[in-house]
């Protein structure tokens, strides 16, 4: 059965949303039906770069009010269809912690689907105590991809994560696997097309219209060949391959 995938990391400014722009054309590319939400309201960027390509990007909102509780319901109900892909919000653990609990949603998807989180990290103070918060929290229950953003950790320092013997031991306990996610090399590239709300492949179709010239459109695929093989390292994906094949 198909499985719901979180891209998160509790803390803004990571590249959450990049690495969930890069998931859903990971699945496009292997075929791999999927049904896509974001949940950030304040944010939306997948719904912004995908809807316009006739993409179906629906919305969920995770909220502790009272009279929000049915918000993210349709999230559990489509999971039978195909693989559920979940752009997460900064700052959301505990109300997407209210939902599990309070809906048993680990208990309602149990022998039919499987959890994962895309945990996007910086490195940072901030996003180490995010992680080790959800690991303890979750334990095996959850599935933790932990993915090493080069893109915002240019110096491609991991000490924090690497050294901290409390957390690594919950990353063995947990069976975390991790990858390190590429940078994408060309600043001005890479603004030009987050301003335009672009997926990295239609930036590429339009590369003419964007002004961008060879060595702009080796940079989308330099990236969308180190993204691809980076999310192809977890192995999380390739069950639904060969079921396809």
């Amino acid at each position: 059965m198909p499985d719901i995938h979180g891209v998160g990391g509790e803390k803004g400014g990571v590249g959450k949303s990049t690495v969930c722009k890069r998931i859903l054309e990971y699945l496009q590319d292997n075929e791999i039906s999927f049904i896509a939400f974001d949940t950030d309201r304040s944010a939306p960027d997948l719904k912004k770069a995908y809807k316009k390509q006739g993409i179906d990007i629906r919305e969920a909102y995770f909220s502790e009010a009272v009279d929000k509780q049915d918000a993210a319901s349709v999230i559990v109900d489509v999971a039978d269809e195909a693989t559920v892909l979940l752009n997460l919000s900064a700052a959301s653990f505990d109300a997407v912690s209210t939902w599990i609990k309070e809906n048993e949603v680990l208990e309602v998807i149990a022998g039919e689907n499987e959890f994962y989180l895309w945990f996007v990290t910086d490195g940072g103070v901030e996003s180490v105590s995010s992680l080790y918060r959800s690991l303890a929290t979750y334990g095996k229950q959850i599935h933790h991809i932990l993915v090493k953003n080069e893109g915002v950790n240019r110096s491609k320092d991991w000490r924090l994560i690497d050294s901290d013997q409390r957390l690594q031991t919950l990353i063995k306990q947990c069976g975390v696997k991790e990858l390190v996610f590429p940078e994408f090399y060309g600043i001005e590239t890479s603004r030009i097309i987050r301003d335009n709300s672009l997926g990295f492949a239609e930036a590429l179709e339009k590369a003419g219209d964007l002004g961008f010239g060879k060595i702009d459109k080796q940079r989308i695929k330099r990236f969308l060949r180190e993204s691809g093989e980076a999310i192809e390292s977890a192995g999380i994906f390739k069950k639904l391959a060969i079921t396809r094949e």
